[in-house]
């Protein structure tokens, strides 16, 4: 009966990593879709294309074609954005499927701390891989319904002019919106190379160490039972900072949501923080659940 059960825990646990890898294929395909149109709705609403060119000023029919081409990409923008929200509430689904299935499964086996600690394991890896390469928080600056009051006065002919140029919807000023993986390459290209490796190191090398050590832990394979090892590993999981990073991004998130600066400013927190805090919650209830 243990090995019927050892069997059938082992298919459902890669019947969830195939299942689950897919649906987060998904969530991270569809926001980066949606963040790649976002950002060309806002290049085509940036102040250096709407207030420093000419035909914005003259030209309003140039202006009324630019909002109308602007606002087809933020309609595609929130459609892929509602099927990466889909797909996200799918995999939920899935993971408290499987986290339930392997409960049922391993109930008064012998194995059974074992084989809950592993199920944890799996949920915590498919939230790590979504969590690092969907975007996890956009911030912007704008203007909505900019108006900009033109008053003249010359002696010369007696001309006069007194009017207000209306610029209709929004005028962007700032755009910014990336994932931990994009984040990191963007800093390399900059040659920011101590800030890339600490990030590399915190929120990507140490969590993906962290897991697979678990595991082979819970196992316990040989290699993993070496004081020196253990030891190493101990001190490398004081240096993870996964916790630190999800506060940060919080608390960037309301800084940014209530400054005042003049113009409007908006922040929304998107899916991939939700899967790296998912990740860091599940970390943390593993260490109470080990053998």
């Amino acid at each position: 009966m243990q090995i019927s059960r050892t069997f059938l825990f082992v298919l459902l646990l890669l019947a969830y990593l195939a299942v689950g890898s897919f649906f987060a294929y998904r969530v991270v395909d569809k926001s980066i879709d949606y963040q790649r149109n976002m950002q060309a709705y806002t290049d085509d609403l940036n102040y250096q294309e709407r207030l420093l060119k000419l035909e914005s000023w003259v030209k309003g029919e140039e202006d009324e074609k630019v909002l109308e081409r602007a606002g087809r990409k933020k309609e595609r923008a929130e459609a892929e954005f509602s099927k990466a929200r889909q797909a996200a509430w799918i995999l939920a689904a899935v993971s408290i499927a499987f986290l339930a299935l392997a409960q049922l499964i391993s109930a008064r086996h012998i194995s059974k701390r074992k084989w809950r600690a592993s199920a944890l394991l799996a949920v915590a890896l498919i939230a790590l891989l979504v969590g690092l390469c969907s975007p996890m928080m956009e911030i912007g600056a704008f203007e909505r319904d900019l108006s900009i009051p033109i008053r003249l006065e010359t002696r010369l002919f007696s001309l006069n002019m007194d009017h207000v140029q209306v610029f209709k919807g929004d005028i962007y000023f700032y755009y910014q919106s990336k994932s931990i993986v994009a984040l990191i390459s963007l800093l390399f290209k900059q040659g920011n190379w101590v800030v890339g490796s600490c990030i590399f190191a915190f929120s990507l090398l140490i969590p993906f160490v962290k897991i697979l050590f678990s595991f082979l832990h819970i196992w316990e394979v040989p290699l993993t039972q070496h004081p020196f090892l253990q030891k190493i590993m101990l001190k490398i999981a004081k240096w993870s900072m996964a916790d630190v990073f999800v506060a940060a991004v919080f608390l960037a998130f309301l800084a940014f949501n209530n400054m005042e600066t003049g113009i409007q400013t908006q922040s929304r927190t998107l899916i991939g923080l939700y899967f790296f805090l998912t990740y860091v919650l599940l970390s943390v209830w593993n260490k109470a659940i080990s053998p």
